[in-house]
């Protein structure tokens, strides 16, 4: 048993038990001292973050009209419509709202891009009730597949987009719930062209959220136009 130490005795520290079982794992193993040397650099930069996840870079807050640049896509985003039904494709179902947000809608890219690209670049993650055209939740606010439309001069599924147009576009998706918020925010993504890590081709990836866009709504009036005019 140990007992107090005696004189001229200095009972060794915790601390310097660890100093001296460090040293003797170090010394087992050639490879021990690899090891050591990287968990000394990360206990290194504990006082200066450490392993902290690097903070995410604030997206710049968008009043709507603002056209906002996230590669590969202009975006201009004025306002949103919403009733049980607006006319064209968008036709009344029971206890469902149709809601469609308004722009302008412009590629960078140098080739024509599937709309489909867009899916990926914009999320709606504040309306309740929140679905695509059959009722499916939306997954984390991203738009489905189908959502982009041209308004003039007809309303039609827009499945491409060609470089060097602008479109007049509406995003459409659905909610469950009989009234929709004053306004509502659309968060933009840009990407980056860069080749696939598992493929030998290019793609639109890496999204970063680049922007949030507050969007004032209105609910259409019963009458419907082309000009998706909203009426009082």
């Amino acid at each position: 048993m140990e007992g107090n130490p005696g004189p001229g005795e200095v009972r060794p520290s915790a601390l310097r038990r660890l100093l001296e079982a460090s040293v003797t794992w170090v010394l087992a193993r050639p490879r021990n001292a690899g090891y050591a040397v990287v968990v000394a650099a990360l206990l290194l930069t504990v006082p200066f973050g450490g392993l902290a996840a690097a903070p995410e870079d604030e997206p710049e807050a968008v009043t709507a009209g603002t056209t906002v640049r996230a590669a590969p896509w202009e975006l201009t985003l004025e306002r949103a419509v919403w009733g049980p039904e607006l006319g064209g494709d968008f036709l009344e179902q029971e206890g469902v709202q149709h809601v469609l947000v308004l722009g302008t809608l412009r590629s960078t890219a140098g080739t024509t891009l599937s709309a489909s690209e867009l899916g990926s670049s914009v999320r709606i993650r504040d309306l309740p009730g929140a679905a695509d055209a059959f009722g499916t939740p939306l997954e984390d606010g991203l738009l489905p597949w189908d959502s982009l439309w041209t308004l003039e001069p007809a309303t039609v599924s827009l499945r491409a987009v060609a470089p060097g147009l602008t479109y007049d576009v509406g995003l459409h998706l659905t909610t469950t719930e009989q009234t929709v918020p004053a306004e509502i925010q659309v968060e933009l993504y840009s990407k980056t062209y860069r080749e696939s890590s598992l493929e030998d081709t290019m793609l639109w990836t890496d999204e970063r959220r680049t922007a949030v866009v507050t969007v004032p709504t209105r609910r259409s009036g019963p009458v419907y136009l082309s000009s998706w005019e909203v009426l009082p």
